[in-house]
């Protein structure tokens, strides 16, 4: 204790082992997330005060240094809003923490919670045209192990919607192979669904187990070339230097931002084309809100254009408008 609050080291401890792990049982990739911003936030504030990060007192972290670094991120750090909004976050819920551990510090802790967010506009939603998809689909070489499996893993990642960390989450005993054809997913919060695989996922998927010759139940589904777990770093290479070669025969692929969550974009896409209901790509997605998955719907131009054209316009002829009174006429003339 120190001056009669606890030292600030042992609340960040609290934070994470407790509240996160313990209480919240977040997800992995949140505390790596939440650990990220802070970490910046105390490298950020000690530089600031000019002493080591494990000198630092509540005190120190007080709403203006917290405005400052937020403005740090996006002005010399080159941040994108998002992401300036993403740290804001994971600040503000670390100093609710802080306000239960420190009641001391609840004024600072209340007007560090008044901070808002920074707006930010909305961008539409990039996404494969089919074209595109099946150029990127026939990229791997597949008459190799590692062919096989970046086929694999694509094709899971544009036919299940998968999230990066759910794909690298995924274990040989999620992925039921045989009908009924599924995966059980891991997302956000700890939340899990289920997603139907198709026959042509299911059999990338055994082909790769084949090469590998084992696929025991605990094995990760997707291995690195050294036998360990696919990381998230791992998948995006491989989903970029396949687009980067697809685009040679694609130019409309070249300097475009092609990742794992445009393939997730491109999966709700195609389920919105085929019909399926805004309730069931929710739940496909796993998004919390189907006011999320409504901005797919605003994306989509081709079935805006096709809904305008089951829509006729009639154009009803106007013919001029003749004054049958005297005062109309006398206003008329004026």
């Amino acid at each position: 204790m120190r001056n009669g609050s606890p030292i600030l080291g042992r609340i960040v401890e609290s934070f994470f082992r407790d509240a996160l792990a313990t209480q919240r049982r977040s997800s992995p990739q949140t505390v790596a997330s939440y650990r990220d911003s802070l970490k910046l936030f105390l490298v950020f504030a000690a530089e600031q005060k000019l002493k080591p990060p494990s000198s630092l007192s509540v005190s120190d972290l007080d709403a203006d240094m917290v405005l400052a670094f937020l403005n740090h991120l996006e002005k010399t750090r080159k941040s994108s809003i998002s992401t300036r909004n993403v740290r804001r976050t994971a600040l503000r819920s670390f100093f609710r923490h802080v306000g239960y551990e420190d009641p001391v510090s609840l004024g600072i802790v209340e007007r560090v919670l008044l901070i808002p967010a920074k707006r930010c506009d909305q961008k539409t939603i990039d996404f494969l045209r089919q074209d595109e998809q099946n150029a990127l689909l026939d990229t791997p070489e597949q008459t190799s192990v590692k062919g096989r499996r970046d086929h694999a893993l694509l094709l899971f990642l544009v036919r299940t919607g998968a999230r990066e960390s759910e794909a690298i989450g995924t274990d040989v005993r999620h992925a039921r192979l045989s009908l009924p054809r599924q995966v059980l997913l891991f997302g956000k919060g700890s939340k899990e669904r289920i997603v139907p695989l198709c026959e042509v996922t299911t059999g990338a998927l055994e082909r790769m187990l084949a090469d590998r010759g084992s696929g025991q139940p605990d094995e990760p589904l997707f291995l690195s070339r050294d036998g360990q777990r696919l990381s998230r770093h791992g998948v995006i290479h491989i989903v970029r230097r396949h687009a980067k070669t697809a685009s040679a025969t694609l130019p409309s692929l070249a300097d475009r931002a092609i990742s794992p969550h445009l393939l997730r974009h491109t999966c709700a896409m195609n389920l919105l084309r085929a019909g399926v209901d805004l309730t069931t790509i929710r739940a496909w997605l796993g998004h919390v809100s189907v006011q999320t998955t409504h901005m797919y719907i605003e994306a989509d131009t081709e079935m805006k254009r096709k809904a305008l054209e089951h829509c006729p316009i009639t154009v009803t002829k106007v013919s001029r408008f003749e004054a049958s009174d005297s005062l109309l006429t006398m206003l008329e003339a004026l």
